[in-house]
């Protein structure tokens, strides 16, 4: 890298700190998000709820990541809790790089309404609390200021090497970057746990 690189533009505050004792021109110009959540707008669409057939109860989304290995492992889990929460109703914000039908599987034996939707940056201040697996989401909310469970489960032995090769104390984006729990994380075993 040092070979090839002269000049590194980082997204996150600690990498320029990372970065420090290496002699390289390392500079922190903010996180991409940051941008797009600004040109959002914050007023929330009545259309939303007439559009989408669904009540105007409070919401609680359900964000199941980006990778098809990661929703059919967290997405069961998720949705195991929707009982709990009989006075909600449940959105599965999907990603835009996966097709509806890989969620649509999940749906057929819930007992509670849930909405399989692609673009759903807008409506992030309609929703009460988000249950997010690890990634990008969990920055986005956070940065539209909604309470947010961090979810992740993977590989067991894969999670292994990861701690054995990565130190860090948080795995969540909002967590790494205040370097302290502003969200809760339930990673691996404690996934199963119902913590409200």
């Amino acid at each position: 890298m040092k070979r090839t690189i002269d000049k590194m533009l980082v997204i996150l505050p600690f990498e320029k700190d990372f970065y420090k004792n290496t002699n390289w021109n390392v500079e922190f110009v903010g996180h991409p998000l940051f941008d797009a959540i600004y040109n959002v707008s914050n007023t929330v669409k009545d259309g939303f709820y007439s559009d989408n057939n669904i009540d105007k109860k409070e919401i609680i989304a359900i964000i199941p990541g980006s990778r098809k290995q990661e929703i059919n492992k967290i997405l069961p889990i998720m949705l195991s809790l929707v009982d709990n929460f009989k006075d909600y109703q449940f959105i599965i914000a999907g990603a835009p790089s996966i097709p509806a039908e890989c969620y649509k599987g999940y749906l057929k034996n819930s007992k509670y309404p849930c909405l399989s939707i692609t673009k759903h940056m807008h409506y992030y201040r309609m929703r009460k609390l988000h249950w997010v697996t690890s990634g990008t989401a969990t920055l986005e909310t956070a940065l539209f200021e909604v309470p947010e469970v961090v979810c992740y489960k993977g590989n067991s032995l894969s999670f292994w090497l990861a701690k054995k090769l990565v130190k860090v104390k948080y795995i969540s984006l909002a967590n790494l970057i205040m370097d302290r729990e502003i969200v809760k994380e339930l990673i691996q075993l404690d996934l199963n746990k119902i913590i409200w």
